[in-house]
């Protein structure tokens, strides 16, 4: 629904045009917040909230994914540390999951990049 009309749109209006219960819309709706496709807003003159689709979602999307990266490059970073001169078998395996998060967030920053535009193609 966002896609095809963007919004913004009530619960009411939500649950009302996908025939669902207002329960599932406000559950659905917290994830999609969370993940940066859509997004809150007031309108004038009214005390409801509404949701629109973001501005650029699929690189707000792309963006939640590396933040978690990130999240789980320190722990393997962090591990290897605290493994280090010990269990060279455990060591080799981190280290290839340390370069596996490190290739994806690379490839994931610059899909970011070419969803926002960067390369012409966005």
């Amino acid at each position: 629904l966002f896609i095809v009309h963007g919004g913004p749109f009530s619960f009411s209006e939500l649950a009302e045009r996908l025939k669902v219960s207002r329960g599932s819309i406000s559950t659905n709706a917290r994830i999609l917040r969370q993940l940066g496709f859509i997004e809150r807003i007031g309108l004038p003159g009214d005390r409801q909230d509404y949701y629109r689709l973001s501005d650029e979602p699929y690189a707000r999307l792309l963006e939640g994914y590396v933040a978690r990266l990130r999240e789980r490059l320190s722990l393997v970073e962090e591990l290897r540390a605290a493994l280090a001169g010990s269990q060279a078998e455990a060591q080799q395996r981190l280290a290839r999951m340390q370069g596996f998060y490190t290739a994806t967030l690379a490839a994931t920053e610059a899909l970011i990049n070419r969803v926002r535009g960067g390369n012409g193609q966005g």
